[in-house]
């Protein structure tokens, strides 16, 4: 990734972590070919610990569906079915 690319991701994900309704951010992306990655997090805006920890807890509500069909679909992909 070049700098300018690390800083944009990194700006956009302390920019969600500062919305209202949001506690914290986390950004995973990968080339196709997975020869390029990046990763970040961020936490509140102002908070005593602003980066995101192992143990900082996340609310994900019900979007836990959309992880397990990611994982499912994946599978019919690669295994077939």
């Amino acid at each position: 990734m070049t700098d300018e690319v690390d800083a944009g991701l990194t700006k956009l994900v302390q920019s969600l972590s500062a919305r209202p309704a949001l506690h914290h951010a986390s950004l995973a992306v990968s080339s196709a070919d997975g020869q390029r990655r990046w990763a970040g997090g961020s936490g509140p805006q102002g908070s005593a610990e602003p980066e995101v920890r192992p143990e900082a807890p996340f609310f994900i509500a019900s979007i836990t569906k959309r992880f397990i069909i990611t994982l499912v679909l994946q599978g019919h992909a690669r295994f077939g079915a």
